[in-house]
């Protein structure tokens, strides 16, 4: 199949996640050379945002050609049934689309709940240089800006429990500051 490229660009990737219809996250990022820029939306419950046409950073346009490549993506099959055990009813889920041209040839990836670990990779790329997502301070996977919970304080302390400059003394008596 041959699509009409973006100007300047060799190859586009389109990458789409959806749980429902209160989510749906999809960026298109493209490319030529060393360069590449992206467009991105997200739909969360009810609110819209979108990115406009950015500019990637410096190297991040390899980063993905390095992912697709990593994860073989232009050799995945288009479906994932060979990914989903028979033995398992699943109500609940989150779906997954990759799709790829260039100059040449487009390839699509549709994924349901079970992905092979690679795709994994270029979703986060997606969710990272759209400016939507932030990393997660505990489990280290990009959530929205919404969601990171702020850092709960501890409740005031007595005196008697900081040392002689002031700070906070945990348990074995390791200063936090």
């Amino acid at each position: 199949m041959s699509m009409k490229l973006p100007k300047r660009s060799e190859a586009t990737f389109s990458i789409g996640s959806a749980a429902g219809p209160e989510y749906q996250f999809g960026i298109q990022v493209y490319g030529a050379n060393r360069a590449g820029w992206c467009v991105a939306s997200l739909r969360v419950y009810g609110r819209q945002l979108d990115s406009g046409v950015r500019q990637l950073p410096k190297g991040e346009w390899l980063t993905l050609l390095h992912l697709i490549e990593r994860c073989g993506f232009w050799s995945l099959p288009e479906d994932g049934s060979h990914l989903t055990d028979p033995d398992v009813s699943v109500d609940d889920g989150e779906w997954l689309t990759v799709e790829g041209w260039d100059t040449t040839r487009y390839h699509r990836v549709h994924r349901y709940v079970w992905w092979e670990p690679g795709l994994n990779g270029v979703l986060a790329f997606g969710q990272r240089v759209s400016g939507f997502f932030v990393r997660h301070p505990t489990s280290g996977s990009w959530v929205l800006h919404a969601v990171v919970p702020k850092p709960v304080l501890p409740p005031q302390v007595s005196d008697a429990s900081h040392d002689q400059r002031g700070t906070s003394l945990g348990e074995g008596g390791a200063s936090h500051e």
